[in-house]
Parts: structure tokens; sequence; C-alpha cells
């Protein structure tokens, strides 16, 4: 049996929430592989690509191929899994792994013999989310994996507190306190020595004497004790485990060594862990009521997920929403993240009917292409917001606001546009209008949207006409100011001219109240104006009121108490509806020989002819018109030359290029350039890229030259394609571009390639979507 390339196996989680050890077949799993397949050890050693799926120390399933003969690139595959592992999605990820093994040693193309087992056996997905860009983005085992692992984590049926003793203060009490105080709907339990109840819950000396199943265990005990305790809650059939702070830095934090141990315990018996170090874990679903926390607040329920590494964040983040009446469906404490990350929860939010927006304190990414791959995903579905990240180096570009990640500056911040995006329509455009009884408030409103991008609408003649007179002048327009003495029916009226006008995407009322004003008597009057049109954004400003309100009317449209919050909120929901309305950028052929080819030789800098068949793969013509002529002043260096003599010469010219972070990935750069100036101003977006990217990209750089606009942005989404597909490009220069005759040329490339890990292939591409106009033709005709 040949020997793989990886040595080490890969954990892999499994469909009902278990994991299963994925690595290449080794001699000495002969045996074991013979009496799952039912042939001699003989006939198995004839498999020359295997990969095997272990459940602790037992052999799940296997997955095979062999060539027909040494010189083909197709295999015949099987897959095998074994009767008590079927229905665990086995199948499916021994056939990812070996599709990953065998591409490796130049297998690229797998079949499936005639009345041979199928090669991906049946998994437990609706049909309807196989064509879900979304859902396929994120990766549909990957998607299936997370939602079932972590279903028995945040709602579970069980629950079972370790460590949990009679004294106030101490971690698990607390937790137990909670769980009982916030109306758990399971079956509760506590584990301490003694076996006395505590706060009325019964109690087991040991957990191996806690009735089966118990879903969840909230542990409370030093890191010294934690595999012990999983090991044993293996045996009562746990899925899930909250690794509690305790308190004392010293017994929460594990060594390297014990790290290994606690996940390695967890891994051999199929348990999730959040932590360790955490501040445990909410869900306020009524049919739930989960609150495996040591969080000081209760909050109520509603749409809003949020998950922060850091405890003390994650409490502010808590009492911020409750001071703010923003409920929350769940809330998760991640700790040092030693299994269960955000991306993970992610996949969980995914399709979770309790939550329609998350909010995110991360801090740091484990793996922040997955996570990124992950937020994009669910970005396209519901919002997601992160609060405070470091951006990565080199790249120029925020690449989880190329995600769709909408990124916060503070707490207040994400809360106030978290309440925007939950419960109110996404904006259909940036036209925005302020109806108002302050005159400069309603005029600081005005310039504040302004500053953040807003068109202060001119409403038409028509809709003037319906507006009482503005205060002083009688001059009607918008904003619309009525003076602080306009009653509750007047306000009301010109916030529904406003609103049935069509001529406005966003209205925002911007009322204040005095001493001889009957505050609640307006409020309550545009709230029902606001009710009778639910399919327009809609938020107020209020002020000069002792009361606490967080919403008007039926439709709960959210009210902030400064109108700085309330714009800054409405922003960031335009900025994610745009994004969302944006299509994703289209598909192109695939480079794999080529680049295989070229490394074949060496990594590092490719040959012009493996450039050129690999950007040709990609509908990107390498060449230098005739017409044109390289300038005498273009620099030298690593970079395409600086410039590239047009008509007319003045003209800045445009040079594009690939630059792959180490963490987030690849990210695309358009660069424009005068032989004045190098280099010149510059434009990023992170992959992938979408049409709507490779349109700001091109003019942010206010580019006006000969180039056609809609080549330039076509180049780019070629760019962003080839990026995503081919992991290997480490570097890639393209320039000067050119107008040539028969569409966009490229005068120059340069290209560095290197090898990855099998992972990163096909992890990269972004997500199906709808094919832009300009690919209508095949690249072939169009040139």
């Amino acid at each position: 049996m040949t020997a793989m390339r990886w040595d080490r196996a890969s954990d892999l989680l499994t469909c009902d929430g278990g994991a299963v050890a994925v690595r290449p077949a080794r001699p000495g799993d002969l045996p074991a592989l013979a009496r799952l397949l039912g042939e001699s050890r003989e006939h198995v050693a004839t498999h020359r690509l295997a990969v095997l799926a272990f459940d602790g120390p037992e052999l799940a399933g296997a997955a095979w191929c062999a060539h027909p003969d040494p010189g083909s690139r197709t295999g015949e595959a099987r897959v095998v899994v074994a009767d008590r592992h079927r229905r665990r999605g086995v199948g499916a990820l021994l056939a990812e792994k070996l599709a990953e093994y065998a591409r490796e040693r130049g297998v690229t193309r797998l079949v499936v013999r005639a009345g041979s087992a199928p090669l991906v056996p049946e998994l437990p997905w609706r049909p309807e989310r196989d064509n879900d860009p979304a859902v396929q983005g994120l990766g549909v085992a990957e998607y299936v994996a997370q939602q079932s692992s972590l279903h028995r984590v945040l709602a579970p049926r069980s629950v079972a507190v370790v460590g949990a003793g009679r004294q106030h203060g101490d971690a698990g009490h607390e937790a137990l306190r909670a769980l009982r105080d916030y109306g758990f709907r399971g079956s509760l339990f506590a584990v301490n020595r003694t076996g006395r109840p505590v706060c009325g819950v019964p109690v087991h000396r040991r957990i191996s004497d806690l009735p089966t199943p118990i879903d969840l265990l909230v542990l409370a005990v030093p890191a010294v004790h934690l595999a012990r305790a999983l090991a044993e809650a293996g045996g009562v059939g746990a899925r899930g485990a909250v690794l509690l702070g305790t308190g004392r830095p010293a017994d929460d934090r594990p060594g390297k060594r014990q790290r290994g141990e606690i996940l390695a315990a967890a891994r051999r018996h199929g348990i999730r862990l959040l932590g360790p170090g955490c501040l445990g874990v909410i869900n306020a679903d009524p049919r739930v009521r989960l609150n495996a926390s040591l969080a000081p607040v209760r909050p109520p329920g509603g749409g809003l997920a949020l998950a922060a590494r850091s405890g003390g964040v994650g409490i502010a983040l808590l009492e911020d929403a409750v001071r703010n009446r923003c409920g929350i469906s769940t809330f998760v404490s991640m700790g040092d993240e030693l299994d269960v990350t955000v991306a993970d929860l992610l996949g969980y939010w995914f399709d979770d009917p309790a939550t329609r927006a998350v909010a995110l304190s991360p801090e740091s990414f484990g793996d922040p292409a997955g996570f990124a791959r992950a937020a994009h995903a669910l970005g396209r579905r519901k919002p997601v917001l992160a609060i405070g990240y470091r951006e990565p180096q080199g790249a120029g570009d925020d690449p989880l606001a190329r995600a769709g990640v909408i990124r916060t500056a503070g707490l207040g911040e994400t809360i106030d546009t978290a309440r925007m995006l939950i419960d109110q329509p996404l904006p259909a455009g940036n036209r925005l209008a302020i109806v108002g009884n302050a005159s400069g408030l309603v005029a600081l409103t005005a310039d504040t949207a302004r500053a953040h991008g807003f068109e202060i609408v001119t409403l038409s003649d028509a809709t003037c006409a319906k507006l009482p007179p503005a205060a002083g002048s009688g001059r009607r327009g918008n904003p619309v100011d009525l003076g602080i003495d306009a009653s509750a029916e007047r306000i009301a009226e010109a916030t529904e001219a406003v609103l049935a006008s069509g001529e406005a995407d966003i209205v925002l009322p911007v009322l204040a109240g005095t001493r001889a004003t009957v505050l609640i008597a307006i409020r309550t009057a545009v709230a029902h104006a606001l009710d009778d049109h639910p399919q327009l954004t809609a938020a107020a400003v209020l002020t000069g009121s002792s009361d606490d309100v967080h919403r008007l009317g039926r439709r709960g449209a959210p009210v902030y108490h400064e109108p700085d919050r309330a714009v800054r909120a409405l922003a960031h929901a335009r900025d994610y509806a745009a994004w969302r309305r944006t299509p994703l950028g289209p598909r192109t052929g695939q480079a794999r020989a080529a680049v295989r080819r070229a490394l074949a030789a060496g990594a590092g800098p490719a040959t012009r002819q493996d450039t050129t068949e690999i950007l040709s793969a990609y509908g990107i013509v390498l060449d230098l018109p005739r017409h044109t002529q390289p300038d005498a002043t273009a620099g030298s260096g690593s970079g395409p030359p600086a410039a590239v003599r047009t008509d007319p010469p003045a003209c800045g010219v445009l040079a594009a290029g690939v630059r792959r972070d180490p963490e987030f990935g690849p990210a695309v750069l358009l660069e424009c350039r005068t032989a004045a100036a190098s280099p010149g101003d510059r434009a990023a977006c992170m992959v992938p890229v979408s049409t709507g990217d490779a349109a700001r990209m091109r003019r942010s750089l206010g580019y006006d030259g000969p180039v056609p606009p809609a080549e330039v942005e076509d180049l780019l989404l070629r760019l962003g394609r080839l990026a995503g597909d081919l992991p290997e490009v480490s570097r890639l220069d393209v320039g000067p571009i050119v107008a040539g005759p028969d569409g966009v040329v490229v005068a120059e490339a340069a290209l560095r390639l290197a090898p990855v890990g099998p992972h990163q292939v096909a992890r990269l591409s972004s997500p199906p979507g709808p094919v832009g106009p300009y690919l209508s033709t095949p690249l072939a005709e169009r040139r």
C-alpha cells in the first residue's frame, strides 16, 4: 500500500455531532481494512491510494482508488462505511479527502464503476438547499456538520453541572443557579463529592453516576481534571462541554500538554468544547431557556446572536443589549477556543430560525480564511457584525468588509446597528428623508447624514404640496422642519406624505419634546404612520422624554436618543444592503495542469510561457499591441513597468495584480500610475470579487484613461476568479493594462508560484453566483 504524503490525521466533524480522524492508509492498517472490505490482505494491498476514517480505535470507513494504467489521470473510486457508522456523513468526508489526496498524486478525475457503492452516500440535508449559493459557499458537508455538532451544546435536552458546590460565588454553584433561575426546559443535574442537593437540584457523586443521555456538561473544575472528566463524560453520552473559568487563572489555563490531553479526550468521545476559561452559553429560545453562564444579566429573547472571546466584552455586550431592549437568540463566550471556533458558530447560526443577525468580538482568528468564507456565506442571508479586529498586513483592504462583515467601532455602535438590522427591512437605496419638529436638531441630523454619504433627497413639487408649511419662511422641502410647536397631527401628516411619496428609501423622524408639547401623542401618531408603510426602512430620533422608549409602533422601528447614533446605524444597514444586492462574480476555466507543470520545475517566478497559459485560461491576454510603445522612463524591478505611453500621454496607466495574505488569503489589487508618481493610487479587494467590488475599485482611483471601464472591471473579476481557484499563486503583477484592438490587453506579467497544502486546494474559490453579462459569450469567441 503506497504511503501518502500526509502523515497526520485530520479530525473532522460528522453529521451526528461526533468526529472521526481521517488519514492516509498505512501498511499496519491492512488487517482492519481487509475485515471491513471482506477481501484478502493481498488484494487490499493493491489499492494505490486509500484514506481511512477512525472513530477512536475503530475503523469507520475507507475510500480508495487505483489508476487503470500508469499514465492515466482517471481513477476508479469506492467508498465503504461500516454498518454502525452509516448516515453520519463519514462517506462524504472520505470522498472529499480522497479527492484531495488523489489530486496531489496526479489523479484529476474520479469515476464510480457501475454497480459499485455510491461515491457519496446520502446525507441528511434538505434537497432544496443544494442550489443555495450561501450553503455552497460554506460547503454543504461543513454546514451539516456544524449544525448537528453544536445543537446539543446550544440547545441541549439535559445538562449536568460538574463542580456545583453549596458555596455562593463558586463558578459551579452560580452556573447551576443561573440554569435553574432562567427556567431551563430540560433535565438538570449536578455533580459534587458530597452527593447532597444544591439549589434543589439532584446531585450525583460522580459523572459516571449520571443518568444517560446527558447532552451538555458544564465543567467548573481545575484544568488538571478536565481530561479525566471528559473521559467519564463519554460514558454518559455527552456531546458538548462548557469549560467554565473558575475565577482562578492558574486553574483555568491548561498548559500545552494538558490542552492536548483535553482535546484528545473530547475527540475520542465526539464531544464539542467551549473554552477553556469561558463565561458560558445562553439560549433564550422559550423552548430551551438555557443559561449555563456566569453572566450577571438575564437577557430577553430576540433575534441577535452574540459571541465574544473575552468574558468582559461578552458581559458588556449583554448589558448593552439589555439596556437597549435588544433581545438575543444565543450568547456564546468563546474562551480559549480549544475546539469550537467563531466559524463553527456561523455555520450553526446559518439556519437557526431564531437568529436574524450576528455580532462578534473575536479578537483574533484561528482560521481567518475559514472565518471569512463562513462569514461571506452567512452574510448573504443574515448580517454579521464584528467589533474591532486587526487588519492584515499588505493587503491594503479590509478583507472582512469585502466578505460582507459589518465592522463596528465599539459596543454601543454594534448594538445600535443590530437593532436596525434585526426587525427592519433593508434600505432599498441611499435616499434619506428627515421629518422633525426641532430646527437645530433637524439641521444637525441632515449634516450628519450627508457626512455619512446619504442623499438628502429633493422632494417633488407634488409631495411638497402635501406638506404643512415649514417653520419660519414657509419653505417646504427635505429636511421637513415643522417647528417645535407643531401638533402631533401635523407631524404625522408630514411623515405620511413622505412615506407615501415613494421618493425616499429611508425615513427618519427627529422628534423633540418640551414642557409645552405632548411628546407621547407625537410619537404615537408618527408610529401609526410608520406602521402603515412596513416596507420602508425607518428609525426615529427622540429627545426630551423621560420615558424609556426604544421602539415605535407595531413594526418596532428603533428609537435612538442622539442623531449620530441613528445615522451611523442606518449607514451600516445601507452599506450591507448594497453588498447583499451585489451579484457574485462568475466562474472561469481551470489552469491546474499549467500550475502543476510550472511547479514541477520549482517554486518561484514562472516562465513567460507558463504565465501566458495560466492567464489565457481566464481570458486575460498577455501581449504588447503593436500600436503602443514602452515608455523610456518605465522603472525596473520585480513589478510591472511603471508606465506605457498611450494617447493622450498625460493619462495615468493601470496595473493590477494579486497578493496572498498568509492568514486572510488572496486579494486583488488595482493601481493607477503616472510617469511622475510611482507607486500610484491603489485599491484592493479580498477574494471573492463581486461585480460591485470591481466597479468600486475602479471608481475609487478616479481613472479616466483610454481603457473602457467595463474592460477594467472584467479584468478584476477574472483576476479574482484566478486567485480563488489557484492558491499556488503567491503573487501576480499584470500591466500596464492597455486597450487593444480586440479588447483589453496586459503588456507584461510577473507570476510567482508556491506549493500549498491539500487543505487549501478548492477551499478558496468564491461561492457560485449569477454570471455577469460580460461573459454571455465564450472567452474564445470574445477575442
